[in-house]
């Protein structure tokens, strides 16, 4: 399965992925092959830590998400699905670029025709549960239509630095998700009193919007990343 990432990885070169440099081995214990895939190191970390520990403007996380837009479609239009779209899995770089990673943290990516990924409903992690597509609990495989979904949830972990369903214990996230519960009922506001001042920030209604549309329950009712870019641009801009 590494051999596998490690092949659709060298394949992706695009400004909004991550670089893939090589295969690293290091001789260990019999049965225990000590092969890492390398990549360059990220100054910032995580889009999750960077908004959490800087003080970043909204513009600059319509940035982030917009880029990550952008390496989501690409891969997409490759026939490749990402599979664990999360704010912990897109990096950001020495420029404060976003970078998508992770590839095969949870599921390998594959191609978006397969219908094979032996990864059955329930053997994720319960954390991960919170950014699932509805149709993953009814035992649909990932799809572009689930990254999107994800990218949602992305959206809201980047304004509010919560995860989805933030007042939801782990234990009842599947009965939400298969519900058809939305992550968020309602747009994060500048004033909110429940959230740290470091991450007060007010969501515009056409991105709340667009965030909803990312979310239906129906994978065909999602608009498709390279749609949600364009929208993106429309409505905050940044289009050179």
């Amino acid at each position: 399965m590494l051999c596998l990432e490690a092949i659709a990885w060298k394949e992706l070169k695009h400004p909004s992925i991550l670089e893939f440099i090589g295969i690293y081995h290091e001789q260990r214990a019999e049965y225990q092959p000590g092969f890492y895939l390398v990549s360059p190191l990220m100054k910032h970390k995580s889009t999750k830590t960077f908004v959490a520990n800087q003080d970043v403007s909204v513009s600059d996380i319509n940035r982030l998400l917009r880029e990550t837009l952008a390496g989501l479609a690409f891969i997409h239009e490759w026939g490749f699905i990402h599979g664990d779209v999360r704010a912990v899995n897109i990096l950001v770089d020495e420029e404060k670029h976003a970078r998508l990673a992770d590839f095969g943290l949870t599921t390998i990516i594959t191609r978006a025709d397969s219908v094979a990924l032996n990864f059955a409903a329930g053997e994720e992690k319960a954390t991960n549960a919170r950014w699932l597509a509805p149709e993953f609990l009814r035992g649909m495989s990932h799809s572009a239509a689930g990254d999107v979904y994800a990218f949602g949830c992305v959206v809201l972990e980047l304004y509010t630095g919560e995860d989805p369903f933030p007042n939801t214990a782990d234990t009842l996230i599947h009965a939400q998700v298969s519900g058809y519960v939305k992550p968020w009922s309602q747009p994060p506001k500048s004033d909110d009193i429940a959230r740290p001042p470091s991450i007060h920030r007010t969501m515009d209604s056409h991105l709340w919007n667009l965030v909803q549309k990312c979310w239906s329950g129906e994978p065909k009712g999602r608009p498709t990343a390279s749609d949600t870019l364009d929208e993106m641009y429309k409505i905050t801009g940044g289009r050179g």
